[in-house]
């Protein structure tokens, strides 16, 4: 689109300043008169512009604050029912449209004023030429009726082109303001899958140990790891608990390499993490994650997450670990059972078990689970726990329940951005 309008605003110049050639060419004082005209055009959309942007912007963020609540909504409906609050929400929420339509409506009266100016502007302009070239014919200056209408038609076609090239540079100054909007996430650094070590790929044995790890969310703020150390061996399994708020998920994050520390080293199979390879590391690892989703498509589709071709062997291999193959098996379309959005077909522990059987489709040597077997029942979360410690692969399980934690080879505790060894 910006290519298209750059070559379009370079064609309607070229054939501005061609046409503006030739209307001198026939009358000086009729060229000087649309260009006082063009001038008065660009002076208002220059005065406009800083109104209309302004106007714009409150719209853009009128209409974010719409939607977001509207899609709160959607996705609290249950909440908002048995708590009775369905009309206060409702309210609140045609209290965020009403603004975004009174945003709209202040940005088309901007819109209106500027049409009203234009049409004043080249109503008079029109006017004004007619007057002046009929007076130059009825004198015999050597202006004829058909120099009138060609000069009128070369005219046209310059205050085309001119308004044209205006608008397109007011176009692509009010471009800024969704560039600004973008820009927050545009300028970060580039994430280091990405980088230069993209390409390495270090197969993964499963060893983990963290150095001295900080890390904080903003300098501001009070440290969520401090000096924190961790050694986990090859086919470990480690639980680690602590207070609410304390950093798990954090250290989790750090442990997917989703984050970087502030200060400290992550090595893999005693390798830095960049020299290891962040993409060849994060390929060969899996987590269960508390805000986990399911997408749109059928069990299979989760399980594989959209993998082309999917292996329907390794589906049912990772469902059979997970304690959700039978349960699967019942449903009447089987394996092409559609979640629905969110994964709202499915109960709670069916949708938690399906992506613990996502995460071991990716036969990973390393798996992270962040409360990944809590809306289990005690039954199927001891089936979990033998179908995966028979894989013989690293576990790092971030847990409440005892008999999750009474599962592990070993269980620390995270305190005040550090972790210790639990009794």
């Amino acid at each position: 689109m910006l290519t298209q309008d750059a070559i379009a605003s370079v064609v309607d110049g070229t054939m501005a300043v061609l046409t503006l050639a030739l209307m001198i060419f026939y009358s000086p004082l009729l060229a000087a008169v649309a260009v006082l005209a063009f001038m008065l055009y660009g002076g208002v959309r220059l005065v406009s512009f800083s109104f209309e942007r302004s106007g714009r912007e409150a719209a853009i963020v009128a209409h974010g604050r719409e939607q977001t609540m509207l899609i709160e909504a959607l996705r609290a409906m249950t909440t908002l029912r048995l708590f009775g609050r369905e009309q206060q929400h409702h309210t609140l929420w045609q209290t965020r449209l009403t603004d975004a339509v009174n945003a709209d409506v202040r940005v088309g009266r901007i819109q209106v004023w500027q049409n009203t100016a234009n049409v004043l502007i080249f109503g008079m302009e029109t006017i004004v030429s007619l007057w002046i070239a009929v007076g130059m014919v009825m004198a015999g200056d050597g202006f004829s009726i058909g120099m009138v209408f060609a000069y009128l038609a070369y005219k046209t076609q310059f205050l085309q082109k001119a308004i044209s090239l205006v608008d397109q540079a007011i176009l692509l100054r009010m471009l800024n303001l969704h560039l600004e909007r973008l820009s927050d996430i545009a300028l970060s650094p580039e994430d280091r899958s990405f980088g230069a070590n993209a390409d390495i790929a270090t197969p993964l044995k499963g060893a983990i140990d963290l150095r001295n790890i900080s890390y904080r969310y903003a300098p501001s703020e009070p440290p969520v790891l401090d000096g924190l150390d961790l050694s986990i061996a090859c086919g470990e399994q480690v639980a680690i608990t602590g207070p609410s708020g304390g950093g798990k998920s954090t250290l989790v994050k750090l442990l997917l390499g989703l984050i970087d520390a502030d200060h400290g080293e992550m090595l893999v199979d005693g390798l830095p993490l960049a020299r290891f390879g962040c993409r060849s590391y994060q390929s060969q690892i899996a987590a269960v994650l508390q805000d986990d989703v399911l997408l749109g498509g059928s069990l299979a589709d989760n399980i594989a997450l959209f993998d082309a071709p999917v292996d329907m062997a390794r589906v049912f291999a990772a469902a059979t670990a997970a304690s959700i193959h039978n349960d699967i098996l019942r449903m009447p379309m089987g394996y092409e059972t559609l979640v629905g959005d969110m994964g709202q077909a499915v109960s709670g522990g069916q949708k938690q078990r399906v992506l613990l059987a996502r995460a071991l489709y990716r036969q990973p040597r390393i798996l992270v689970m962040d409360e990944g077997t809590a809306h289990l029942d005690i039954a199927h979360e001891r089936a979990v726990n033998a179908a995966i410690g028979a894989m013989g692969i690293t576990r790092i399980i971030i847990a409440h329940r005892q008999e999750t934690i009474a599962a592990a080879d070993r269980v620390l505790t995270l305190t005040s951005g550090r972790l210790s060894a639990c009794d």
